[in-house]
C-alpha cells in the first residue's frame, strides 16, 4: 500500500517566501574627472551606470563632461578609496534633496551641519554612509 502525505495547508495570507538579502554596504567618493573621462568609462570601472553617475550629480547631458570636474559615486565599501567628506551647497539644493541624491541618512546630515544652507555652503558628509 503507498501512502504519500499530503502537505498541511498554509493558513489564509502566509507564503513562503525567500528573505530578500540585505544590500551590500556602500559609500560615497569623489574623484575628478582628466581629459578623455567619460561617465561610461568610469561607470564601468566602479560597477554602476552612466544614468546613476549623472542622477547624483546633476547632469543633465551624460555624453558632455569637462576636465576637472568633480564627481560623486556611490561604490561598494569595499572598494579602496576614501569616502567623501564634503558637498558644496548648489543653488536650489536642501538638505533632504542633498541627501536623498547622494544616498545619505537625512539625519546624518541635519546633525552634521545647519539646517539652514545656502548656495556655497560646504557641508559635512560624516563619511556617507549609505541609506
Amino acid at each position: 500500500m503507498d501512502e504519500t502525505l499530503a502537505p498541511a495547508p498554509l493558513p489564509p495570507g502566509f507564503s513562503f517566501t525567500a528573505a530578500e538579502p540585505a544590500p551590500p554596504p556602500t559609500k560615497l567618493i569623489c574623484l575628478t574627472t582628466a581629459y578623455g573621462d567619460t561617465l561610461s568609462g568610469i561607470a564601468a570601472l566602479f560597477g554602476t551606470t552612466a544614468a546613476e553617475i549623472a542622477r547624483i550629480n546633476g547632469i543633465a547631458d551624460p555624453d558632455r563632461i569637462f576636465p576637472g570636474r568633480r564627481l560623486f559615486l556611490r561604490v561598494p565599501a569595499s572598494v579602496p578609496l576614501a569616502a567623501c567628506e564634503t558637498y558644496a551647497v548648489k543653488p536650489g539644493d536642501t538638505l533632504p534633496g542633498i541627501a536623498e541624491r547622494l544616498g545619505i541618512q537625512l539625519e546624518t546630515l541635519v546633525n552634521a551641519n545647519p539646517q539652514l544652507i545656502r548656495a556655497g555652503q560646504v557641508l559635512k558628509l560624516n563619511g556617507a554612509a549609505s541609506q
